[in-house]
């Protein structure tokens, strides 16, 4: 079993973005490339997007430490 959860996964690889794109973009990428589906997609966004918004973070920022939270 893996000890990352999923979200954790697709939001550490949507940080290791190669390609100076939006974090939204590499958010997508990162979700297709593990199988998750748009509506993955959507939740996990919202997430980070509400994470940010209460700790005053960019997305980049949010996304990180929502990745090392369990």
């Amino acid at each position: 079993m893996p000890s990352q959860s999923p979200r954790s996964s697709i939001l550490k690889e949507a940080l290791r973005s190669r390609h100076r794109e939006p974090f939204e973009r590499s958010l997508g990428r990162a979700v297709r490339e593990l199988g998750g589906a748009y509506a993955d997609y959507l939740a996990i966004v919202a997430q980070v997007r509400e994470y940010g918004r209460t700790h005053k973070l960019d997305l980049r920022g949010a996304a990180r430490a929502l990745a090392d939270q369990p």
